[in-house]
């Protein structure tokens, strides 16, 4: 008797005496006369394609017999499946032969345990990409981590052939990762490959530069300073990446700049002021409080001698020549607040002496004499320093630079636009000396 399965496909109980196509199958359930049934079946029903996996499950037959059945019934069907073009299963224990109608191959849609076929294929495979593509493979599916063919051909430095051949079977560009890889766009992958030219392909065919508001990780311009790339940096500048949103783990990209100490730290920071970083930037906790520090905090705080972090005058002088405040109090009082950092940096004696010429005067000795992080010769420093009015010059350094603008841009153009003014001066206006 046949019955008609929910997917179309014929089944034959080989348990009864049951006349197929002109074939009795007996109640034996050896391989032998199995396999034997089945090849006449196929025989019989042309037209169908072979994709199976066949195991014997009587469990009254040794298990070395079984195996001998198994690798004899295999050979057998995968034989008479090659000459008739057909499918056939047998399971639940040999008692159902199960065949199959024909269909299209569907090896590139077959998922395993990791992901589809196209998710186990290496960036530099790319002939076995394309044949896997040009069957019907999907671009855009993801593996169990949740990455795509296309953030994995980006994250490698050859990938960018990759890259190509994805994008033009209809790869996603704007795809996101999963929970586990922190939601990153195709974007991030690129610029950790750090090759420019897989960054300006997807770039040029329309990967979103900028994260949502709500992202909390960091942006791929983010990655781009932690791999301290300048000309990746300035390339995702010029497409547009915003620079004055940040995470609250990691804060800016000023901050990531300042607390990771590169050779060519210097360079990027002036590159991200240029193009309008905010010095005093500050990132939040949902509740609107401080979480980190402004970039100068952060920048004392990542001071590690033994790790070669030491604060640099050059790089302070450039934050302050665009406007970074310097207030010595706690952040609880005033959200710029870096008093507790001042201890990282107390060892040196050129960087204590410019922070001290150049903070704020708005916060209280009270708070210097009570801190217990200080050493004794910073915390007198600081004491003079809060009970001392600020000399002539500094007063009108800070009034000049008021009254040209608020903008610290702007005050740099003006600066640079008063060519009568002594050169000493500029210099001297603008912190540089």
């Amino acid at each position: 008797m046949e019955a008609q399965g929910e997917d179309g496909t014929q089944e034959v109980d080989l348990m009864k005496d049951l006349d197929m196509t002109g074939l009795t199958v007996s109640k034996d359930r050896t391989a032998a006369r199995i396999s034997t049934a089945a090849t006449e079946v196929m025989q019989k029903s042309p037209g169908l394609l072979v994709a199976t996996q066949v195991e014997v499950m009587n469990e009254s037959v040794p298990a070395s017999r079984r195996r001998r059945q198994q690798q004899q019934l295999e050979r057998t069907l995968y034989g008479a499946a090659e000459q008739t073009k057909q499918e056939i299963i047998v399971d639940d224990k040999m008692r159902r032969l199960r065949v199959v109608p024909f269909r299209p191959p569907s090896f590139p849609l077959h998922r395993y345990f990791v992901g589809a076929e196209i998710n186990l294929i290496s960036p530099l495979a790319l002939s076995y990409m394309e044949l896997l593509l040009r069957y019907g493979a999907d671009p855009n599916s993801k593996d169990r981590t949740g990455l795509t063919p296309l953030m994995k051909a980006c994250r490698h430095p050859q990938g960018y052939d990759a890259v190509e051949l994805l994008i033009k079977f209809g790869a996603d560009v704007n795809a996101m990762a999963g929970e586990r890889h922190d939601y990153r766009s195709v974007l991030h992958y690129a610029v950790l490959s750090s090759n420019m030219d897989t960054v300006k392909l997807i770039l040029s065919k329309g990967t979103r530069v900028n994260m949502s508001p709500s992202y909390r990780y960091p942006s791929p311009l983010d990655f781009a300073v932690l791999r301290a790339n300048i000309e990746l940096i300035r390339l995702l500048l010029d497409w547009g990446a915003e620079i004055n949103t940040g995470s609250p783990i990691v804060g800016s990209p000023l901050h990531i700049a300042l607390s990771e100490h590169a050779e060519n730290s210097k360079e990027i920071v002036q590159l991200l002021l240029d193009h309008g970083a905010d010095p005093n930037f500050i990132t939040y906790t949902d509740d609107d409080k401080p979480f980190l520090k402004p970039p100068i905090g952060e920048y004392f705080l990542s001071t590690d001698s033994f790790r070669g972090h030491v604060p640099r005058e050059d790089i302070i002088r450039i934050l302050l020549k665009y406007g970074a405040k310097i207030v010595m109090t706690l952040q609880t009082q005033d959200n710029l607040g870096i008093l507790k950092t001042i201890q990282n940096v107390q060892e040196y004696p050129e960087i204590i002496d410019l922070v001290l010429e150049c903070c704020d005067h708005n916060w209280s000795p009270n708070v210097v004499r009570r801190s217990a992080v200080l050493t004794p010769n910073v915390r007198d420093a600081l004491l003079e320093k809060a009970t001392t009015p600020q000399t002539l010059k500094q007063q009108c350094r800070v009034r000049v630079r008021h009254l040209l603008s608020k903008n610290a841009h702007k005050v740099i153009q003006k600066i640079a636009q008063l060519n009568e003014l002594p050169t000493y001066l500029k210099q001297y206006l603008l912190y540089e000396v």
